[in-house]
């Protein structure tokens, strides 16, 4: 079991998030913002093995979140989801890659599918 973070703002599309990690094992945690992602990750005793992170997010949007992490958690797997095209979504990102983007939308297997290649440290482009 992981304990994976997921940053989105959506109400309803991060509890259909936290229901696939929990049915496939693992233990969600959520963060309606970057902000708020940055907080639970930095927390004393944080433990997170995987970041689920929307691109688009109010105060600290998911390129600025990637940024942030791949300097403060370089280890940590990062999976970005946004329901914008993938050329939109690359080019906004620029050089702030995360290990997968799975665009929207996406099912729950193909969200459990990609969770456990990452946290098996395969499909990291």
């Amino acid at each position: 079991m992981a304990c994976v973070l997921v940053a989105e703002d959506d109400r309803l599309l991060s509890m259909l998030l936290e229901e696939i990690l929990r049915s496939a094992g693992h233990e969600p945690r959520h963060a309606f913002d970057g902000c708020e992602a940055l907080e639970l990750l930095r927390a004393p005793g944080a433990r997170f093995e995987l970041t689920v992170i929307d691109l688009v997010m109010p105060r600290l949007d998911g390129a600025q979140l990637i940024e942030i992490c791949r300097r403060e958690f370089p280890a940590m797997p990062l999976l970005l989801t946004s329901g914008y095209s993938r050329e939109y979504v690359f080019e906004r990102l620029g050089e702030r890659l995360p290990d997968h983007f799975l665009p929207k939308p996406w099912d729950a297997d193909e969200l459990a599918a990609v969770v456990s290649a990452l946290l098996a440290g395969r499909d990291r482009p």
